[in-house]
């Protein structure tokens, strides 16, 4: 954050996009151990990282789901059918 006055609200710059923005939540996300709670890289900037990271590394990611699949199979069913219990009409109505 670089102008604490109450004139200026505060900002932080991205170094990904090399924009300044207002220093929330709203534009960059939390992270516990920095200086002022905020990640470094603003939301749109995080998101297209771990959209393109995922994209490039989808054999890795799929391995991944399928492997957290089949440790929890018994959570994931009981999931479905509580959801299945919960929203029976809406879902037998199509």
């Amino acid at each position: 954050m670089t102008d604490f006055t109450s004139e200026h609200p505060p900002t932080k710059h991205c170094p990904k996009c090399d924009l300044d923005l207002l220093a929330t939540t709203e534009y960059f996300g939390p992270r516990k151990h920095s200086r002022d709670g905020l990640r470094s890289w603003c939301r749109e900037c995080e998101s297209r990282y771990k959209r393109e990271w995922t994209l490039t590394n989808a054999e890795r990611v799929s391995a991944n789901n399928r492997q957290y699949r089949e440790a929890n199979k018994e959570a994931i069913s009981e999931k479905k059918k509580g959801y299945y219990r919960e929203n029976k009409e809406s879902l037998d109505a199509r």
